[in-house]
């Protein structure tokens, strides 16, 4: 599944992750689209391989038949939510979804970031980012550890 954008979101208290679903889910009804999140019980199952506090999927039809982008945060950093958009070919609706969204979630958290998505598949690993403005870039030290087929390219940091 190819990833077309994904963005860190700085919602570090329960308040702003139950702030970030209702955001979510408002853009997604008015998308026609609908969102998944995973209950208090669903989240202690999960944590007992993964810690997360926050898990939230859209999706299109009433049997999640097209999946449209994912919130959750990692084990590593609980008050970072990383959001992610799928790529498609026909993407006019999920585009105007992700725009609408990503706009009320910038007005409420500033601080989001966007992150760099390689081969339209990988988001590096925190470790292997650098914050360029309001984006994170690849540093280029890390490079060599992901597989990028066309070379460098605006993901990637300057050169030390």
């Amino acid at each position: 599944m190819k990833t077309s954008a994904a963005y860190e979101v700085p919602a570090e208290s329960a308040e702003e992750r139950n702030q970030l679903l209702a955001i979510m889910q408002k853009h997604a009804a008015r998308a026609g689209f609908h969102v998944d999140s995973a209950t208090d019980e669903e989240i202690a199952l999960h944590n007992e391989v993964t810690p997360t506090s926050f898990r939230a999927a859209v999706w299109a039809g009433a049997n999640d038949e097209k999946f449209i982008a994912s919130a959750m945060n990692r084990p590593y950093d609980a008050g970072r939510i990383w959001l992610t958009f799928k790529g498609e070919k026909n993407m006019m609706q999920t585009n105007r979804f992700r725009e609408a969204l990503m706009q009320e979630v910038r007005a409420s958290w500033p601080q989001t970031k966007e992150l760099p998505v390689l081969n339209g598949e990988t988001i590096p690993l925190p470790a292997d980012l650098i914050v360029e403005g309001d984006r994170y870039v690849l540093d280029p030290a890390a490079a060599d550890r992901y597989n990028l087929a066309d070379g460098p390219s605006p993901d990637f940091g300057p050169s030390h």
